[in-house]
């Protein structure tokens, strides 16, 4: 999986190719994590790609969205359009230093 580099933290984060790569290992996802990737969010987003993103940032980004006064959907900018973003395992590696989210749209 390609890794992206978040490159802006304003109130639309931006994620841009950082010309390296991560493995996803197949074996790693659950039956759930399967499903939950080939299903249709909230009857409207489809998965579009998948990428890694550093898990600091996914931790932080979740955190500021939970404790925000008015709720935002976990999205970024990636290659000029617009994504909802999940992490791809139920329960994510977050001591890893990325994390592979699905891209939704």
């Amino acid at each position: 999986m390609p890794i992206y580099d978040v490159t802006s933290s304003g109130r639309t984060p931006v994620l841009e190719a950082a010309g390296r790569l991560v493995t996803l290992d197949p074996a790693s996802l659950s039956s759930t994590d399967l499903e939950r990737l080939g299903s249709v969010r909230a009857e409207e987003w489809t998965l579009r790609g998948l990428i890694a993103v550093p898990s600091d940032w996914l931790m932080d980004r979740i955190t500021e969205l939970a404790t925000a006064d008015t709720p935002r959907p976990f999205g970024a900018e990636v290659d000029g359009a617009w994504y909802f973003l999940s992490p791809v395992h139920t329960v994510p590696t977050i001591e890893e230093e990325h994390v592979i989210v699905g891209l939704y749209r």
